[in-house]
Formats: C-alpha cells, structure tokens, sequence
C-alpha cells in the first residue's frame, strides 16, 4: 500500500476541482492507482519497457481491492483512474478485482487511459467491468492495416477481435476509445487510408477513435529506425518538444512530409468524427471536446482553429 497519509489530498482535490489534474478532468476526488506493472508485447513505438521492465507483474486481487477501498473510505475517492500498462494481462486477477469492488458494495468509477488489449475481451469480463464502475475503455489498435500492425509495428493484435471487443463493450453501454497513430515509418498512403476506414467502421459501432502522430522515443525501435534514416526533425529533442508531439510532428518518413502527416491527421479525425454525427451521435456528444463546447460556446471556435491547423 502506497503511504497515502503522506500526502495531503486537499491540494490534489483542488486542483482536480480547477480542472489541474493529470488527466483533465473537472471532478474533486479521483486518484491514479497502479495495479500492475510491465508489458510483454514488443510494439515498435513504445518506451514503456524501459520504465517498467518486459515483465509483467500484479498485485494481488485482494490488495488492489483493498488500497481501492481504504482511498474510498478514508478520503472519500470514487473516481478511479488505473494506470497499468496492461491492467487485464491476467483476465482471472481482473476479474477477481472487479468482483471485489463489486462484493464490496464500492460505488465508484473507473478508466483504463492508458488502454488495454481488445483481444482478452470476453462478454464475462465486460459484465463484471460495468457492474463494477467502468465508465469508459480505451483499445490500443494503432493501425487498421493486419499486415503493417504485425510486420512493422509488432502489434501481435487480430484486427477481427477488434471488432468482436468493440460489439461486446457497447453491448454493456460502456464508452469506448481507440488509439490510432499515424507516421510510424514504413506506413504508405494506401495504409492510411486503410486503417482511417478501420477507424470509421469502429466509429460505425460506438467507438471514438482518436488519432495521434507518430512520436519518436529514445532507444525504442522506430526511434533508433528514424535516427538512422535521418526522419528526425529536432537534435536534440528537449522535453518541451515532447509536449507537443501528438499534434505536431517530430519526424517526417519516406512517404510524408510534415505537411501531409499534419493534412492527413485532420481528414482523419474530421472522416471519424462526420461517422459518429451520421450513425452515433450520443457517443460524439459524450466527448471530452463537446462537453467543453456544451460548457463554454466560446471555445468552438479555438476547437475550429485548431483543426484547421492540425492540432486537435
């Protein structure tokens, strides 16, 4: 158990109330918990082996409830956010957590922003997350292409599981994302194109797909692909660039310069964002982009700007 009495919560309170916290929300009570550490998967993109190591490994189910039920109790937490890297590795620890909440009687909320797999879903597994406070899912999917997802970016991901995943959460009424990046090198138009319509029939059955670019992090293995074609736009890359890296890019590839990634960043987010409109409006209105228009007019026309200029 993290020394939670360390802490003084009334300042993180604040600052989630001011709408400060990590995560961008606006409510007063949430926490960040880590169930598990590590990930076993190789995608070409990602650092996160360097932060936590290959190697997956949990807490028990019965400390995760716990540490949940101590922060619900003592401070009065009921917004929960679960970091992990991979939360559901181990399907019968997740359920076993989520049956403890549940057991318990814990009203609470919960996330997974950092996505999980889409191919360990199970009808089973999506009853026990909505019975238990899951408010939303995100699916790490990165591209719509079968072939590029193995053979470049490592996915090791069934894009008809995607689908399958996809049906069985919203079957349960549970909002769901999907992580989509575009500029990993390697990736052609005709894949683009492909993996946008991926998103769209996605956005077709509830899904809000979301669209990033492809940002190079030290020592992963487009990282090292990139320094050595030479697709890095900054030497060094300082922290400051980082921050901006999801909607500006930092490298270029063989098939885009930095023009067209930022042109064809818009069209997807615009073609995936009409397919809601048309077939599930509900879903795009529950955004965190519609929800800040509904709250404040004004910032449409920031929201506007902003797609125009590629930074959505």
């Amino acid at each position: 158990m993290p020394a939670y009495h360390l802490l003084n919560f009334e300042n993180y309170f604040e600052a989630g109330e001011s709408g400060f916290s990590s995560r961008g929300i606006t409510i007063k009570k949430w926490m960040s918990i880590f169930t598990s550490r590590g990930c076993p998967y190789q995608c070409s993109f990602c650092a996160i082996h360097l932060i936590s190591g290959r190697r997956w490994r949990g807490k028990s189910a019965d400390k995760v409830v716990a540490e949940i039920e101590y922060l619900y109790q003592k401070y009065g937490i009921n917004y929960f956010f679960f970091e992990d890297d991979n939360l559901t590795a181990d399907i019968k620890r997740a359920e076993a957590i989520f049956d403890g909440i549940i057991n318990k009687g814990m009203r609470i909320i919960w996330e997974t922003p950092n996505g999980i797999r889409a191919d360990i879903m199970t009808p089973a597994l999506a009853r026990k997350m909505r019975l238990s406070g899951c408010k939303k899912l995100i699916f790490g999917i990165e591209n719509g292409d079968s072939e590029f997802l193995q053979n470049v970016i490592h996915k090791n991901l069934d894009l008809k599981k995607v689908i399958v995943a996809t049906k069985i959460i919203k079957k349960e009424k549970i909002e769901l994302a999907g992580f989509f990046i575009i500029g990993i090198p390697g990736e052609t138009k005709k894949i683009m194109i492909k993996s946008i319509f991926f998103a769209m029939k996605l956005a077709r059955l509830g899904m809000v797909p979301g669209f990033t670019l492809a940002t190079p992090l030290p020592k992963t293995e487009m990282f090292e692909y990139a320094k050595q074609k030479g697709y890095i736009l900054k030497n060094p890359i300082t922290p400051k660039d980082y921050l901006i890296s999801y909607s500006e890019p930092l490298m270029t590839t063989e098939h885009f310069t930095y023009k067209q990634l930022m042109y064809w960043k818009r069209i997807a987010t615009i073609l995936t964002v009409f397919t809601l409109f048309l077939f599930n409006t509900r879903e795009l209105l529950k955004t965190n982009t519609i929800q800040e228009i509904r709250k404040h007019p004004l910032s449409i026309f920031r929201k506007i700007n902003s797609v125009i200029r590629g930074s959505t």
